[in-house]
């Protein structure tokens, strides 16, 4: 089944799984083979019109991309990480999550260091709600999976995702466990490589806290004003030590 087409999945009464009493009350909205709800899952929504509870994701996988697309752009320019977390709670997509992470990556590599540095401190901003472990792990299989594609419009993106990969690990979204299971099932895979070399230095976890440079990811004009602030606190120290040394030579 295409994931971008959803369709009403009909569940046979011949089946030997078919539970009467479940199935009264149960609208299935179904982008995958695999959305039939499982015992205890929460449903998305309610359709009101049916009188049914409808589960699986509400967007097809094209539309939630774009979603998150909107989202994150919005993020490079507003730096709400909040705002990003919200949002992807109400497209209520769960199945799609490990999306956010190949999409949010991926958007970074063609910026600066500063959104680079914004993605990373994202991904820890959505960890692990709403994006649980399985999803950063989905996720970053998604994003190495693709970057062939990537390399075409970033020729640099492997050496990147090698960086992002190390930071993850730092950050403790991704387990260090990892990176070995992915070299296991794909043998000298160069970003994996880069990801464990950089772990491997010497304090590595203060070198990957500034991976992308010197900066913490804050827009030049919030760092500006920071400053002027410090400028003003110094100016104000030394004019008091200044009268009180006068005080005490009187």
């Amino acid at each position: 089944m295409d994931g971008a087409d959803s369709e009403h999945l009909v569940i046979d009464k011949d089946d030997p799984l078919y539970d009467e009493e479940a199935a009264d009350d149960k609208y299935i909205l179904t982008t995958a083979e695999d959305a039939i709800p499982t015992s205890g899952e929460d449903p998305t929504a309610y359709d009101g019109i049916t009188d049914h509870k409808v589960y699986g994701p509400m967007l097809t996988l094209a539309e939630f991309k774009l979603q998150v697309a909107e989202a994150v752009k919005e993020y490079f320019d507003a730096s709400d990480a909040d705002e990003v977390l919200r949002g992807i709670n109400e497209l209520k997509c769960r199945e799609f999550h490990p999306e956010v992470v190949k999409k949010a990556i991926s958007l970074s590599l063609d910026k600066g260091p500063r959104e680079r540095e914004m993605i990373s401190k994202l991904l820890t901003h959505l960890h692990p709600t709403p994006l649980a472990d399985a999803d950063m792990e989905a996720g970053f299989e998604l994003l190495l999976d693709s970057l062939d594609d990537l390399c075409i419009d970033c020729p640099d993106a492997r050496a990147m995702a090698g960086s992002f990969l190390a930071r993850a690990v730092v950050d403790e979204v991704l387990p260090p466990a990892f990176l070995s299971t992915r070299n296991n099932s794909h043998p000298g895979d160069e970003v994996v490589e880069k990801a464990v070399g950089l772990l491997s230095r010497e304090h590595c976890t203060a070198r990957l806290e500034h991976v992308w440079g010197p900066g913490d990811g804050r827009p030049v004009a919030e760092l500006k004003a920071v400053i002027d602030q410090l400028l003003e606190v110094r100016y104000d120290l030394f004019a008091f030590v200044d009268v009180r040394a006068g005080s005490i030579e009187v």
